[in-house]
This record gives C-alpha cells, sequence and structure tokens, in this order.
C-alpha cells in the first residue's frame, strides 16, 4: 500500500513539473520576437492632393510580423501601407508600429492653390522724344516673383529694370511680367521738336481778345504741325484758315472763366497721329464756320484706346462745353474712331454739318442739342447722337438729347450702325411752328463709301489679323505643306479695316499648288531661318479648306487660333453694313 501512494506521488511531481515547464514557456506569439522600426523620413512637406511613400526598415529584416500604420488625423494625411495622402492643409503624425517598437514622420501638408499674382504699372502709355528716358514701376500683388521686363521693339524704345529709354521715333510696347501675370505701357517716341514761327499756307489771326497766345511747334518724327492756343485773360476770338498737317490745341483757361471763338474760315485739318482738335480748357468754346467758307477735319489715325491718357478717340475732341455753328460748311471725318464728342455739353446751332466716323458721330456725354442747319451724320459701327451721363446735378437733368426748329429749319439726316439716337435720359423732339423740321433716321444702314471685294484665287491666301497682333515692325510668315514637303512665305500688306469696333490687317501670302496645311508664326522682326524659335504667336497646324482663302486671326496667350471662310463674303475698306445680326431692324426713314 505504502508503495502504491509513493508510486502515485511521483506521478503526480511530474505532471505537475510538466505543467510548469509548459506554462512556463514564451509568451510571444509567431513573429513577434524582438524587433525594431525606423522609418526613412521623420518629417516631410506635402501639397494637398499629392502622395508620398515611407520607407520603413526592421531590423532583424527577417522578422514576419505585420506592420501597423495609423495618421494622427486622417482629415489631414492618412496612410496605407506607407502610402501617405495629403488631404488638407495641416500637420498629422504617421506611426508606424511592429510589435513593441514604433517610429513616426510629421507630415505637414500645403495648400497646392497657386497665389494669385498680379502685375500693375504706374502708366499705361508714354510720349517721349528721341534720346529721353523715364522709369516705370511695377507692382506685383499675390507674390514676392521677380519682374521681368520686355520691348516689343528695342530700335524705338529699350527697357531696363523699368527705366525705358527713346532710341528712335515710333511705337514700342513695353511689358512687366511676374509669373503669368504682366501688364503693359504703349510709349511713342517723337523725334526732334522745334518751334516755328508760323507755318507755310496758314493763317491765324486774332480776331478780338488776348493777342500773341499762337505756338508752333513741329514734329520731325510724323511731320505734324501742333497749334497751340494758350492762356487768355478775356473772351478771345481768332479765325484760321489754309492748310495745317496736325492738329489744334485749345488749352487756354484752366478756371473755366472766359470764352474761346475759333473761326474756320476755309481751312483743312488733317493728323495720321492725334486728334485734330483737341480742347483741353475754357469755359465755353465755339467753332464757326465762316460764311461762304468750306472747311475739313480730317482724323486718318488707326483706331485708339479713348481710356488713355492724353489720347482722344475723336477728331472733334472737348473737355469743355462746345458749340458748332456757323453759315459756312463744316465736314468732319473720323476713319476709325468717333467724329465729334465732348465731357460735357454739345450744341449744334445754324450749322451746316457732315460728320463720318466709325463709332459715334455726336456725342455729348451730358447731353446734345441741335437746333436748325443741315447736319448728316454717317455712323459705319456706332450710334448717330449719343449722350452717357444721365446723373442729375444742381436740379439739371443730364443725359438728353434735344432737337428743335427754334432758330430756322431743321433737317436732321442720321445713318447709324446700331441706334440712331442713344440717350442716357431721354429725347426731345421740338417743331417750332412756322419752321420745319425734317428728322430722318437710317439704323443698320448701308453707308455707300463701303467697298466690297469678290475674288476668290486657288493661288493666294487672305489673312485677316487684329491689329494687336500685326504692326510696329513685326512679321507674319506661313509654312505651308502637304505632310512630305513644305514651303515658307512672307505675308505681305494689303490693307487695314475697322469692323465691328476692332481693327484688323488683311494680308496677303502666295500659297502653293501642293499646300493642304498651314501653320502661321508672327514674329517681332525678321526670323533668322524658316520657322525659327523666338516668335511672339504660332498657331497650330491647320487644314486648309477647299474653296476657302481668307484665314481669320485670333490669339489666347501666345497661340494663335485660326478660322476659314471666303474673302470674297467679307467687307472691306471705309464702310460696311453696319452691324449684321446686332443692328436694329427698322431700315427705313421715319419722321
Amino acid at each position: 500500500m505504502k508503495k502504491k501512494v509513493a508510486a502515485l506521488m511521483v506521478a503526480a511531481v511530474a505532471m505537475a513539473c510538466i505543467a510548469i515547464v509548459y506554462w512556463g514557456g514564451s509568451d510571444t506569439e509567431e513573429g513577434s520576437e524582438d524587433v525594431s522600426v525606423s522609418l526613412d523620413k521623420s518629417s516631410m512637406a506635402m501639397d494637398a492632393g499629392k502622395t508620398a511613400v515611407l520607407v520603413a526598415t526592421l531590423d532583424p529584416s527577417g522578422w514576419d510580423g505585420t506592420l501597423v500604420w495609423k495618421s494622427s488625423d486622417v482629415s489631414i494625411a492618412t496612410v496605407s501601407g506607407g502610402v501617405v495622402t495629403a488631404v488638407s492643409p495641416g500637420t498629422a503624425t504617421i506611426t508606424v508600429s511592429a510589435g513593441a517598437s514604433s517610429a513616426s514622420c510629421v507630415v505637414t501638408v500645403s495648400s497646392n492653390e497657386v497665389p494669385t499674382v498680379t502685375v500693375e504699372l504706374n502708366a499705361s502709355s508714354l510720349t517721349l522724344d528721341v534720346g529721353a528716358s523715364s522709369t516705370l514701376t511695377a507692382v506685383v500683388s499675390g507674390s514676392a516673383q521677380a519682374v521681368s521686363w520686355k520691348s516689343s521693339d528695342d530700335s524705338i524704345a529699350t527697357v531696363s529694370n523699368g527705366v525705358v529709354k527713346a532710341m528712335s521715333p515710333g511705337t514700342a510696347t513695353i511689358t512687366a511680367a511676374s509669373g503669368t501675370s504682366s501688364a503693359s505701357c504703349v510709349v511713342t517716341v517723337k523725334g526732334a521738336q522745334s518751334e516755328a514761327a508760323s507755318i507755310d499756307g496758314l493763317t491765324v489771326t486774332c480776331v478780338s481778345g488776348t493777342d500773341g497766345i499762337v505756338s508752333y511747334v513741329y514734329d520731325e518724327s510724323s511731320g505734324e504741325y501742333t497749334v497751340t492756343f494758350g492762356a487768355i485773360s478775356e473772351d478771345t476770338e481768332y479765325s484760321i484758315s489754309g492748310v495745317l498737317n496736325g492738329n489744334i490745341v485749345v488749352d487756354v483757361d484752366s478756371t473755366e472763366t472766359f470764352d474761346f471763338d475759333l473761326d474756320l474760315e476755309g481751312v483743312s485739318i488733317t493728323s495720321s497721329v492725334s486728334s485734330p482738335i483737341v480742347i483741353l480748357s475754357a469755359d465755353d468754346v465755339t467753332l464757326r464756320a465762316g460764311k461762304g467758307t468750306s472747311n475739313t477735319v480730317t482724323d486718318s489715325r488707326p483706331a485708339v484706346d479713348s481710356e488713355l491718357d492724353g489720347v482722344y478717340s475723336a477728331a472733334v475732341y472737348s473737355k469743355v462745353d462746345l458749340k458748332i455753328k456757323g453759315k459756312g460748311t463744316l465736314e468732319v471725318t473720323s476713319e476709325n474712331n468717333n467724329g465729334i464728342h465732348t465731357k460735357d455739353d454739345l450744341k449744334v446751332e445754324k450749322a451746316t454739318l457732315t460728320v463720318s466716323c466709325l463709332d459715334n458721330a455726336l456725342k455729348g456725354n451730358d447731353s446734345v442739342t441741335i437746333s436748325s442747319g443741315n447736319i448728316t451724320l454717317y455712323a459705319r459701327q456706332g450710334d448717330g447722337i449719343k449722350t452717357s451721363n444721365s446723373e442729375t446735378t444742381d436740379s439739371k437733368q443730364k443725359g438728353t438729347v434735344t432737337v428743335n426748329s427754334d432758330d430756322g429749319d431743321t433737317v436732321l439726316t442720321i445713318y447709324a450702325a446700331c441706334d440712331g439716337i442713344d440717350a442716357a435720359y431721354d429725347v426731345v423732339v421740338n417743331e417750332t411752328e412756322g419752321n420745319t423740321l425734317a428728322l430722318s433716321i437710317f439704323t443698320d444702314a448701308y453707308y455707300p463709301e463701303a467697298e466690297t471685294v469678290s475674288v476668290y484665287s486657288d493661288s493666294t491666301l487672305y489673312l485677316k489679323v487684329p491689329s494687336g497682333i500685326y504692326g510696329s515692325g513685326r512679321a507674319v510668315y506661313v509654312q505651308f505643306s502637304d505632310g512630305s514637303k513644305t514651303s515658307w512665305a512672307k505675308a505681305s500688306y494689303l490693307k487695314q479695316s475697322n469692323e465691328f469696333r476692332s481693327a484688323y490687317y488683311y494680308l496677303t501670302v502666295d500659297k502653293p499648288s501642293f499646300a493642304t496645311k498651314m501653320t502661321l508664326y508672327v514674329y517681332s522682326g525678321e526670323p533668322s531661318s524658316e520657322a525659327a524659335s523666338g516668335y511672339l504667336y504660332c498657331s497650330s497646324v491647320y487644314s486648309i479648306p477647299e474653296s476657302k482663302d481668307l484665314a481669320t486671326v485670333s490669339s489666347d496667350s501666345s497661340s494663335l487660333r485660326l478660322s476659314f471662310s471666303s474673302y470674297s463674303s467679307q467687307t472691306v475698306g471705309p464702310g460696311g453694313w453696319g452691324m449684321p445680326q446686332e443692328g436694329n431692324s427698322d431700315k427705313t426713314p421715319y419722321s
């Protein structure tokens, strides 16, 4: 019995030892032996929306456990298998764990939005004499990027860090750029100017008032004279007759105390560089056509920007009240701009007046009043009569157009592409008993000076290029091809046209018989070789449609777009059908 008990106790002890050995073994699961983990980066910066990879290194490298990745803020950055995705601006910590070991990387996320950069210049236009300099200042907002400067024609004007130097007569565009934003200034360089005692063929006489106020300046670059009437100390009247190749400037009284009358006694005034008549200061100014005389004022400039300082977009421009009258005739022609424009009140009294222009024939910002006379207006792409200010000042309502016959018969005939009369406030028509008032308005009407060209040629390609792309010494070239061979040809100037308030140049280029495709290039000067780099503009390769010989050019940044039509369908020259599909439908006169 004792032996049996002893045997049982030995067996029990043995089992206990086995149990102790089993339960006292390792408590680590398979693959979780001691290991350390590290990352290849402890911090990194990312833009929102971007991804990056973090690389984890294990020691020992043969560890076969599972890595656990975690982000402290998934709204800022997420992680999956070491691939980090930046979600939104902020800071998040990416942690990787291997067993009891871990490593972290601080991720800073920034916005991927490109900051808006704007560039502004302190001047949009400059006029300099040859050899003179002026400094342009560029203000950059939204970024601290550097400003680069460029001249469209270094032979006319150069620029270095904003300092513009006039080299030779002409016009150049100075551009300041920062990032994708830029601003430009049009620089006009004049040749040497000299004062003259008089102008051959022109007579200027003081009729009454302040004498000795006239000066004459000759500009060698344009070959034109400027006749300036200076300060007066009383109401003053002058007469002018003869021929003036240039312009008249009336700047007589900045206090607007005294009146100034200018009698046109058979004078012809023509300018290709400025408004033929510019009135800057006085109380009231009267232009009077002398009895029995014929007078002409012609503005042959290209279309100008009326918002530029010192540039006036009318053949006759006034900053003060202007009156036109007289028993002679006055014919005002503005090939590409307004006819007669005043910033205040415009009155036409007992006048025989003809105005032919591209835009608005008669424009008075505050009012236009016609009292007797024979007036004919042609506005090829604008309004016959226009006011723009409808304010009420000192109990006076502005913006009214008044046509009456209170001082004699009135015959007013208007041909206009847009409105015959466009009043900011109201139109008043009064026929006085005993006097005749005949008002005829033709809108959307054909202007008889138009020139319609009907031609199609297999060997000639016509190009219609906006004035902002062609000009200022620029050269236009076309590379023709058929897929296997190419040719290179320069376009030649044909004519200038103004259509729908925009100026265009028509060019021609010889088209080879094999040509089925074309690429258009615009250079600031002559290129060094065929399809040379350094161009200002370049188009993609375009297929030339059959029976289409006019390519109309438009631009988008430095790229050109082409659209094709038939040249025979275009109306060019000084006239046109007004504004097709835009003008009014009433093509018959009414009174």
